[in-house]
């Protein structure tokens, strides 16, 4: 074992859902009591396995997500809170985030939270249109939604992300506009707007929901832009915008491909810049928590997978891909390597090359797939 300390994000999977939405392809189930507590119990054997085996771990972000983290009872979430807080020390500004719902935002949850020093909270809001939130599957209402960060306020939460969906087939730029304001008013330091898509394996697959057509969809999402960037949000990676300081440490670890643990049914890792994820059921992830687990301490050599990982996460970033730092990782010239699929996406006008940098545009960003297929090593 290395005598070294690794200092990673955590991410905690937590599956149990009070509704299931129909265009969510995360893993997730109802929640129940039982399982709530064989859930826990695998999750500290996890934990455990991380803090014997490998190099003394720092936690610089710690995010609970799901699923819907907040679901679980006052109890569970204390005890899974007290388990991580004495299995591993946290840096001095570690940003710890926890997903809520609005309807389950309860000030017992939030004090608990606080007392474990979490400062940051994403709440899925997805719309502030009635009939969207409807088609959605969402169970809270425009005033749950209000309440619930009224109660943040309160608890001196400032720190939170407001997640929104668009591109639903009938919206139009009015509704969406209403939308930002709303979300706007609440006054977020933080903004997440995702494009729907229709997921394998969704209810929506099956009922053959198709969202807005892609050229209304890029209206739409050039509209978000522009609009959040006179409103003082900026944008830092394809759906996310925040005020000045106020980026998602967390999610900017996956985006750098930096060294991040997921622990829990279905959550990725990567690690020792090895890949793995564990399975995508809760009555498998029970049976064996550490199944996946390396137990090779010896990094992996870098490959066409870890070169392709590292392209499509650097160029969801409004910063970048340095080619520098590219060279410095892999020992090799990102140019001359994809000279020729470059050209195309150059003259495609999806990508463009400033400085030391290459950074998708605007149709790039929205087109962010096509980009990625092109350079696929």
């Amino acid at each position: 074992m290395s005598e070294s300390t690794d200092t990673v994000a955590l991410y905690v999977h937590v599956p149990f859902c009070q509704s299931l939405c129909p265009y969510c392809a995360f893993y997730k189930k109802p929640w129940s009591s039982d399982e709530e507590i064989h859930y826990l119990n695998a999750i500290k054997i996890e934990l455990d396995h991380y803090k014997n085996n490998f190099a003394p771990i720092t936690l610089h972000s710690i995010f609970l997500g799901g699923g819907t983290p907040s679901i679980l009872s006052p109890k569970t979430l204390e005890t899974l809170l007290t388990y991580i807080h004495q299995t591993f020390p946290r840096t001095t500004t570690c940003e710890s985030t926890s997903e809520m719902n609005p309807e389950s935002v309860t000030q017992d949850k939030l004090t608990i939270l606080k007392n474990f020093g979490f400062n940051r909270i994403s709440i899925g809001v997805q719309s502030f249109q009635t009939s969207e939130l409807q088609f959605l599957g969402r169970t809270h209402s425009q005033n749950k939604v209000v309440e619930a960060i009224q109660l943040l306020h309160k608890n001196n939460l400032k720190n939170f992300n407001i997640d929104l969906i668009f591109g639903l087939k009938n919206a139009t730029i009015p509704l969406l506009k209403n939308t930002l304001d709303r979300a706007i008013a609440l006054e977020p330091t933080h903004l997440s707007t995702y494009a729907l898509s229709i997921e394998d394996g969704t209810p929506f697959e099956r009922e053959h929901v198709s969202p807005m057509d892609d050229d209304h969809q890029l209206t739409h999402y050039r509209y978000i832009r522009n609009y959040l960037k006179k409103n003082g949000y900026a944008q830092y990676e394809v759906s996310a915008f925040s005020k000045p300081g106020f980026q998602s440490q967390h999610n900017l670890t996956y985006w750098t491909l930096n060294p991040y643990i997921g622990i829990g049914p279905s959550a990725s890792s990567f690690y020792l810049n090895q890949h793995y994820q564990q399975p995508k059921n809760l009555t498998t992830y029970c049976k064996n928590p550490i199944g996946p687990i390396p137990t090779n301490h010896t990094p992996a050599p870098n490959n066409s997978e870890l070169i392709h990982d590292y392209i499509s996460t650097h160029l969801r970033l409004m910063k970048g891909l340095s080619l520098a730092n590219f060279q410095s990782r892999f020992n090799s010239n990102f140019e001359e390597e994809f000279f020729t699929p470059l050209a195309k996406l150059y003259n495609l006008k999806l990508l463009k090359k400033q400085g030391a940098y290459l950074r998708v545009t605007t149709k790039g960003l929205y087109l962010l797939n096509t980009v990625l297929l092109e350079l696929m090593p």
